[in-house]
């Protein structure tokens, strides 16, 4: 196949650990005779080589096949490319993500890339192109754990000109370590966000998300894109006023209608998303004094439903764990301000499901520490305002913590996370006897815990790297 050459060009020649590093991959025939190649649809037979500058770093080879290889059990058999005639004279070009092809991120250096490929006969390795990969910076994240497992990460990442771009990812909890961060419209930079949310959504098989945040005074939202080639619309409202934080997570329903909340203040501002426009569609008063506050959806796919607020509130230092609930399609209050408990030790973490049906979802609570160090794990079931569980006493970590996170399995196993202030994160499976050690020297910031049905893991942030996670063993 002396007559055709093989061509390389990457869509940007800098990209983030872990986001999309898209490749297109070009066969071209000089000669004067249809020629047999690899068809740019179906399986892939071109191997990318990243060669990092440094020496004593390591290269990285990733193709269809070793993606398959490194995501099935066993060795799956060798899927043969399917054969195109390639007139003289013709190109055909293919376009493959080579982040998703790597499985596990890419390490932060300066990489020569060059493709190659062995059917039906050898051809290339093509001329080289060099792309950068760099630790993300992000300014805030916001992650989310939905209804079917299925985990999303939005954040704003600072770049070198002073500007922010916005990138997001979803995919199967267990898959986070694989998976990818599109960027928003990567030609836009944007000011500097103060606050995140990403979306669930409340049926099955929802093809369109939505991320929102706000800057300046107002308020953005897109859709989350899944190709990285593609511009969505980006929708911007005006906040009544200033200070307001988007609240994570937001919800899509079925008629490609979102919601996102906005609280400033004693003030909950809900914005109706749609393709075409971004408004607010009601605001309601809190209760006065919030520490912490969750959202929750419950209701259909339609958004026919309520919107649940679950807070802390500390007036005059007595905490209470309270309830409020608004009609989403007109802001109507279903359930006035109503205290289910009075909490008495500070908040650590709590656990709660995203959205539902209605059903009586349990609300997992850590609290603490107590004079002696140990910590009080609650729980309780909402629609009954009781405590589901006797107060379980937790053992106490030993050194002084500032992050904590919390996250319960399908199969109802909880886990706790924690730094510490000399930098070590600690986990503990409910109610366990004592801390494991998860890592060391791990800096303050975005610390997260998230399942599946029967796995858990914890993420922090690595400023020499990027996201890095950890699986979170049960006793």
């Amino acid at each position: 196949m002396s007559d055709i050459s093989i061509e390389l060009k990457l869509l940007q020649p800098r990209v983030l650990v872990q986001e999309s590093l898209v490749a297109t991959t070009t066969l071209v025939n000089h000669g004067s005779a249809v020629v047999a190649a690899p068809a740019a649809y179906g399986p892939s037979p071109f191997v990318y080589e990243l060669r990092p500058a440094r020496e004593n770093q390591t290269v990285r080879v990733v193709s269809s096949q070793g993606a398959r290889e490194a995501t099935s059990r066993g060795t799956p058999q060798q899927r043969r490319p399917l054969p195109f005639n390639l007139g003289p004279g013709r190109s055909l070009p293919r376009e493959e993500d080579l982040a998703t092809l790597a499985v596990r991120p890419f390490a932060p250096a300066m990489y020569t890339v060059t493709v190659s490929a062995d059917t039906p006969d050898a051809i290339g390795p093509s001329a080289p192109s060099r792309v950068q990969v760099t630790p993300p910076r992000p300014a805030v994240v916001s992650s989310v754990l939905g209804p079917t497992y299925d985990r999303r990460v939005a954040f704003a990442n600072a770049e070198d000109d002073g500007a922010f771009g916005i990138l997001a990812l979803a995919d199967d909890a267990a898959s986070q370590e694989s998976a990818v961060f599109f960027r928003a419209n990567a030609q836009d930079r944007f000011p500097k966000p103060e606050s995140i949310a990403v979306s669930v959504p409340t049926f099955v098989d929802a093809n369109n998300r939505w991320v929102a945040w706000t800057s300046g005074g107002s308020l953005f939202a897109t859709k989350d894109w899944g190709v990285p080639t593609a511009r969505t619309v980006l929708l911007r409202a005006a906040l009544p006023a200033p200070g307001g934080r988007v609240l994570s997570p937001g919800y899509f329903f079925g008629d490609d209608t979102g919601l996102f909340v906005v609280l400033n203040g004693s003030t909950l501002q809900a914005f109706r998303v749609t393709p075409e426009g971004l408004v607010e569609a009601w605001s309601a008063t809190v209760s006065p004094g919030l520490e912490r506050l969750r959202i929750r959806y419950a209701g259909g796919s339609s958004g026919e439903g309520v919107l649940q607020l679950l807070a802390i509130s500390n007036q005059q230092g007595r905490r209470q764990l309270r309830l409020q609930a608004w009609n989403v399609k007109d802001g109507r209050e279903v359930v006035p301000i109503r205290d289910v408990a009075e909490i008495r030790l500070p908040f650590v973490a709590w656990s709660l499901p995203v959205a539902g049906k209605g059903r009586a979802d349990r609300l997992e609570l850590l609290t603490g520490p107590s004079p002696d160090g140990r910590f009080l794990h609650s729980s309780f079931v909402l629609e009954k305002n009781t405590v589901g569980v006797p107060e379980q006493s937790i053992p106490a970590i030993g050194e002084p913590s500032d992050e904590y996170a919390m996250t319960v399995a399908g199969n109802g196993k909880i886990f706790v996370v924690a730094r510490t202030n000399a930098g070590r994160v600690v986990s503990l499976h409910l109610p366990g006897t004592g801390w494991t050690t998860v890592s060391d020297k791990v800096p303050p910031g975005h610390l997260d815990a998230y399942a599946n049905y029967d796995r858990a893991w914890v993420e922090w942030l690595d400023p020499e790297f990027g996201f890095r996670r950890s699986r979170l063993d049960a006793e």
